[in-house]
């Protein structure tokens, strides 16, 4: 009887968070829909010097969100329990906010990374494109181009800072994650 009980909870251990995994789909699908109104708002009233500054600063903004993000579930998934233990035990604020997150770092992670990154990232493509077509007036080859180079920029900028993110965030994991979590205890309050 026990033997079943523990092959259970394996089976229950290894098998694919269903639950989890649509909640992620239907919260990702919503935030994608309101970046992506928000930023065609934002983008699509009028093609003057002005929208294409302010699309250029919206741009670096989405993307220095999608790099954090992915900093932040980095730090997650590499940061010790231990530390945080021994500040919650000293009524440390954000310590029990940073444990809950790191006892369900899976689903914390995916937020920050795949959630929030990867659809700023998505964004950032629309609102590349968007840039693209202010500034691409003339014949086809041109705006191919510039779109190429538009879209080759936002990628390359988007992995260099991902990719510097996740040094800072392997090496500063337990930092990350308790400023996050005293960013986060403001909103919730410490039991």
């Amino acid at each position: 009887m026990e033997e079943n009980k523990d092959k259970k909870q394996e089976q229950k251990k290894s098998g694919i968070k269903w639950k989890w995994c649509l909640k992620i789909f239907f919260i990702t699908l919503l935030l994608s829909f309101c970046f992506s109104v928000l930023s065609e708002l934002l983008l699509s009233s009028n093609t003057s010097v002005l929208l294409a500054v302010l699309s250029l600063v919206v741009l670096f903004l989405f993307i220095v969100l999608a790099v954090s993000c992915d900093m932040i579930g980095v730090a997650i998934t590499s940061a010790d329990i231990e530390p945080f233990t021994a500040m919650a035990s000293k009524k440390i604020k954000g310590a029990k906010t940073a444990i809950s997150i790191l006892k369900n770092a899976d689903k914390a992670s995916s937020f920050f990374c795949d959630i929030i990154g990867d659809a700023c990232g998505i964004i950032c493509g629309a609102i590349g494109a968007s840039i693209v077509g202010m500034i691409a007036i003339s014949g086809n080859i041109e705006k191919i181009l510039i779109g190429a180079a538009a879209s080759a920029l936002i990628a390359a900028l988007t992995v260099f800072g991902k990719a510097v993110g996740k040094n800072i965030a392997v090496s500063n994991a337990n930092s990350i994650v308790f400023g996050v979590s005293k960013f986060l205890s403001i909103f919730k309050k410490d039991k």
